[in-house]
């Protein structure tokens, strides 16, 4: 009773173990889903799982069983969910989608850094996909977070996922086989430093790409006098998004930024 009267009373919390990043936050089969960055053995962080839990309300949580476990291809980091409400994979039936989670397998020993592929028919055990990687990795070379979303003007399905100093984008018909399509650097004006956890969407017709930032000390100089600098920051862009890539608006660069660049940060 004394360990339950020290926990959020809204803020999600494990029943014990380390987490971080949410992920795969979906609405599915009539039930809101957390996954989240876990170790269930350790209070610091270490070899990453996806916990998962579900909610009705968004307060009250229901704690299920662990959703991916590590692997031969690496420990599980960040990704995202899509609900298959096509069909596109053929896992689903009987008008239940499959619920397809999008994740990195991250090797602990070469650093490699690959995408996979794993899904659900009832919304608490996954099988990962035996093709996996879906996008293979090289050995020393960060790539990683993907996030799926549906592609409105190409058609098909886009990937964007983080490879440390750039956005990449890549795009697929089945959710199995993808190809590159483009890549999104950091202006000069923006907060450089190793990006994570991207996360694209359209609002009003607008799209909006957010980064996590890693930002190293000599970017300090970039913070406005208002803004406290600090290694760990959220940052976005507005833009456009031609099915392919995401470009930022033009606009954004104006003068020294200043203003514009408290108005991105998080």
């Amino acid at each position: 009773m004394t360990i339950q009267k020290l926990r959020p009373k809204i803020h999600f919390t494990p029943e014990k173990g380390w987490m971080n990043d949410p992920n795969g936050l979906v609405f599915y089969q009539g039930k809101y889903h957390l996954f989240y960055q876990h170790d269930p053995h350790s209070l610091v962080w270490d070899t990453m799982h996806w916990g998962h839990a579900v909610s009705h309300d968004l307060i009250h949580w229901e704690h299920l069983p662990i959703a991916l476990y590590p692997d031969d291809i690496g420990v599980i980091y960040s990704g995202s969910c899509f609900v298959d409400t096509d069909n596109v994979t053929g896992w689903g039936s009987d008008g239940k989608p499959a619920l397809l989670a999008f994740y990195t397998s991250h090797k602990m020993d070469t650093s490699r850094e690959c995408q996979c592929l794993a899904y659900s028919t009832d919304g608490v055990s996954f099988q990962k996909y035996e093709g996996n990687p879906i996008i293979p990795g090289k050995d020393h070379t960060p790539a990683r977070d993907p996030q799926v979303f549906r592609n409105t003007i190409l058609g098909g399905y886009s990937m964007v996922l983080t490879r440390e100093k750039c956005v990449e984008f890549y795009r697929s018909s089945d959710f199995i086989s993808w190809a590159k399509t483009g890549e999104f650097r950091l202006p000069d004006y923006a907060l450089h430093g190793m990006i994570e956890c991207p996360c694209m969407f359209c609002t009003d017709g607008k799209y909006v790409l957010m980064l996590s930032m890693d930002v190293p000390e000599s970017e300090y100089g970039k913070f406005p006098e208002e803004a406290v600098p600090h290694a760990r920051v959220m940052q976005y862009f507005t833009g456009s998004f031609d099915g392919s890539c995401f470009f930022a608006d033009p606009s954004q660069k104006e003068g020294n930024d200043t203003y514009s660049l408290a108005g991105r940060l998080f």
